[in-house]
């Protein structure tokens, strides 16, 4: 069975939160937190265009 075109979209291999800071209260930091518990099993990176560095953590 061939895979569905939109399937990308809804089961990424890896995923940037845009937005994430160390605040807790953030909306980024929630949504990585979220992606972090529910158990992705892709890439994930936290991106923040006010940190250097980006991170990988998983």
């Amino acid at each position: 069975m061939n895979r569905h075109y939109l399937n990308p979209l809804f089961s990424p291999r890896s995923v940037a939160v845009i937005g994430t800071s160390s605040r807790v209260d953030s909306v980024g930091w929630v949504v990585f937190k979220n992606m972090l518990e529910s158990g992705y099993q892709g890439k994930l990176y936290a991106a923040n265009p006010n940190h250097p560095l980006s991170t990988l953590l998983h």
